[in-house]
This record gives structure tokens, sequence and C-alpha cells, in this order.
């Protein structure tokens, strides 16, 4: 959706994970996020708009988890290795070696997600 401004996109994503963990919990099931990312194709494009995307998804998914609910987990489109970036350039790819302050994102929603009791 780039015809979107990025809070506005940040909003229906919001929307749209919140939606998903609630129509799951109503079915008393698990939900796990599979293939999210952003593209660095879109106009503008900057590592902060990746963190906070992602930020955003893995917030939303770990209140859920930290209040007993379905949200279980995410995977992100997609990570590679500076070897392999030039073939699966799609806008999506990136090496977490090169985006620090995404790979610490991640880090800590892997960290804070097997807190969980």
């Amino acid at each position: 959706m780039p015809q979107l401004s990025e809070p506005e996109m940040l909003g229906f994503m919001q929307n749209w994970v919140t939606s998903h963990i609630q129509d799951t919990a109503y079915l008393q099931k698990p939900v796990l996020f599979a293939e999210f990312g952003k593209s660095s194709w879109t106009p503008g494009f900057y590592e902060g708009e990746r963190d906070s995307f992602m930020s955003l998804v893995y917030d939303t998914i770990y209140d859920s988890a930290m209040n007993k609910g379905p949200g279980a987990g995410a995977l992100v489109w997609q990570l590679t290795t500076a070897s392999l970036l030039s073939n699966t350039q799609d806008g999506f790819a990136f090496v977490l070696s090169q985006n620090p302050s995404t790979a610490a994102i991640m880090q800590s929603q892997s960290y804070r997600m097997a807190q969980i009791t």
C-alpha cells in the first residue's frame, strides 16, 4: 500500500495485526504472522522505517502473548547473507550485520518472547 503515508501505514498494520489476533482469540487458536517486512524500494525508505514497522508488529504480538493471548510470533521477510543479497533482491531482503538497529529489535523480541511463561 505505497499510497499511504508512513503514519497511515503503521496505523493500518496496527489494526491488521490486532484484528487477526482478536479473530484467532475467538477461535482459541494461536496466530503466527508470516512473511512480513518493509520494502527498501519504497520511495524515501530508510532503515528507521523498517525498524518502526517491525517494532509495531513485534510489540503487538508480545502484548498479546504477555496477556495469554494468541499472538505466537512472526517470520520476517527476508533475512539473507551478504553473499546472497544480490540474488534475493526484491526490496525486502536485508543482512543483519549490515542493519544493526534491525538486528537489535529482532534480538530483543526473541529474548522477551522466550521469557514468557
